[in-house]
């Protein structure tokens, strides 16, 4: 007859011979003994009852989620009690908690299965953790009566032996159970301290790998500074390029011309030219020369030309009447020839290379409209000065200290004069009439007749000699108006004198183009360092 382990009552642990539980009491003689078998055992995922021992204790077994003590198939509980007054948890496959009880009234989880929960209890009052399976946390308790495992099913934390509370340790393995080696210690990542928000902690991670010998950084191209544009030849946004066209790529202005501001300066003459302020480019034109004559005296020329806006290409005119004049003058004042004549033949030969810019059928028809100027120069040889010209380009004398009246020293051929000389008009009336600057005299192969005037003067004074196109005169007509706007040091420096009367003019309103030179007298001679030339 199957004899009774464990108190039906109390479910204390009895021993064969007790006929009374020795805890509450209870007999035992009247007591049913335990069925013996298992009650709905149904293959895979079925609930069975092991009993080994005498008179086990066995629950009730009906499929997933009841309590065995041994798994007999797939996902199935069980309970397997081993010796007397086990007593054992619920296990439901994976994350099912097991208790394996061996010893005396031991309580003891044991996993089977993964992530599963168990607590094996042996030896005595001993609190062990103990890992069986994938990712399972168990519990190994070692001693009797310890308080790792809560019954059916709970689990906790034991104290070991007499210790205090509060105080906790592993107990040594038990029997059968060899300690596990420790794992190899890895090696810690370095911490990096990361910037972050004030609500974020600091975290550790790993730093990244150096990089490999000869690998650029791409952020270096990234952060590399842009080279600078090359500065454009754009005078008006220093930063275009000006096209074939002569306006700028960028802003779209139009570039300076070569002829539009031209100064040069000689050793002993000096001359400013500019388009003014109202002309879209320069007509004026001028030449300057110095002549070693036979005598060894220095002959010191200037040449000054207007074009005739109203005629075609004027800027070529005046151009080439310049340079055609200038070099007659050098050469044949170099070969010996008498002032005046040389001046005669210097304006003849600045006559021919303006027609020379016309079509052959313009020679001789004042209805042709041919490229056209008007010509004035001086020629200084010691104290004697030779001027000659040809329209309304004038020459002035402008004497020193006020020692003297200042004179013009030409006559325009101009409509103008020749009411004033024919006694019909006051030169006030004359020269406010609208008609006062058609010119009666030009340079060009339309010219009707060509009458060069040349004159010379014996200069007994210090002072300088002016030669300039309308566009001063315009806003210093009289010679003593000139004299009053002449700056104090034009002898000694006759660049400044002509970038000054040059801005006269501009401040007056610059709506012609304007150009003047200045021939110091007696001459000063400003050395090689002296001479140059720049154009806008």
């Amino acid at each position: 007859m199957p004899q009774l382990t464990v108190c039906p009552s109390c479910a204390e642990h009895l021993e064969p011979e007790d006929k009374f539980c020795g805890n509450c009491g209870a007999p035992l003689a009247d007591a049913d003994p335990p069925l013996l078998g298992a009650e709905h055992l149904t293959g895979a995922d079925a609930d069975a009852e092991h009993l080994a021992g005498a008179d086990p204790d066995a629950g009730h077994l009906t499929g997933a989620g009841t309590d065995a003590g041994h798994l007999t198939g797939a996902d199935a509980d069980a309970e397997h009690l081993t010796g007397a007054d086990a007593d054992a948890g619920h296990l439901t496959g994976a994350e099912a908690d097991a208790e394996h009880l061996a010893g005396a009234d031991p309580d003891a989880g044991h996993l089977t299965g993964a992530d599963a929960d168990a607590e094996h209890l042996t030896g005595a009052d001993a609190d062990a953790g103990h890992l069986t399976g994938a990712d399972a946390d168990a519990e190994h308790l070692t001693g009797a009566d310890a308080a790792g495992a809560g019954r059916d099913g709970e689990s906790g934390f034991g104290v070991i032996g007499d210790a205090p509370t509060g105080s906790y340790s592993l107990a040594p393995p038990a029997p059968g159970h060899p300690p596990q080696a420790a794992p190899a210690p890895q090696a810690a990542p370095i911490p990096v301290t990361v910037p972050v928000s004030s609500s974020t902690a600091e975290r550790s991670v790993v730093p990244p790998a150096p990089p490999r010998a000869g690998a650029v950084d791409p952020r270096q191209g990234m952060l590399a500074q842009p080279e600078p544009e090359p500065a454009g030849d754009c005078v008006s946004c220093e930063a275009g390029t000006v096209g074939d066209d002569g306006f700028c790529t960028r802003c779209g202005h139009r570039a300076p011309r070569e002829r539009d501001h031209v100064e040069r300066q000689l050793p002993t003459v000096a001359a400013v030219s500019d388009k003014g302020l109202r002309h879209h480019r320069n007509e004026d034109a001028f030449a300057l020369a110095e002549a070693e004559r036979p005598d060894g005296g220095r002959a010191i020329i200037a040449v000054v030309c207007d074009g005739v806006s109203s005629a075609t290409r004027p800027d070529e005119a005046s151009a080439a009447a310049s340079q055609a004049g200038g070099a007659q003058l050098a050469n044949d004042l170099a070969d010996g020839a008498e002032p005046r004549q040389a001046m005669h033949e210097a304006l003849l030969t600045a006559a021919a290379a303006v027609s020379a810019l016309a079509p052959p059928e313009a020679a001789g028809d004042p209805h042709f409209n041919a490229p056209a100027c008007t010509c004035v120069s001086a020629v200084l040889i010691g104290d004697l000065l030779t001027v000659g010209w040809i329209g309304d380009s004038r020459a002035y004398w402008i004497p020193a200290g006020g020692t003297q009246e200042p004179a013009r020293l030409t006559e325009d051929d101009s409509w103008a004069a020749r009411m004033v000389e024919a006694g019909l008009m006051s030169e006030a009336d004359a020269y406010a009439d609208p008609r006062a600057h058609a010119i009666t005299g030009w340079l060009g192969a339309d010219a009707e007749e060509l009458d060069p005037h040349t004159a010379s003067f014996h200069l007994d004074t210090p002072g300088v000699v002016l030669v300039c196109t309308d566009g001063l005169w315009n806003y210093a007509e009289s010679a003593a108006e000139l004299a009053a706007v002449l700056p104090s040091g034009a002898r000694t420096d006759p660049l400044g004198c002509a970038r000054s009367l040059v801005q006269v003019a501009l401040d007056g309103g610059g709506h012609d183009n304007v150009t003047v030179a200045v021939l110091p007298f007696p001459a000063v001679d400003g050395g090689a360092e002296g001479a140059g030339e720049r154009r806008a």
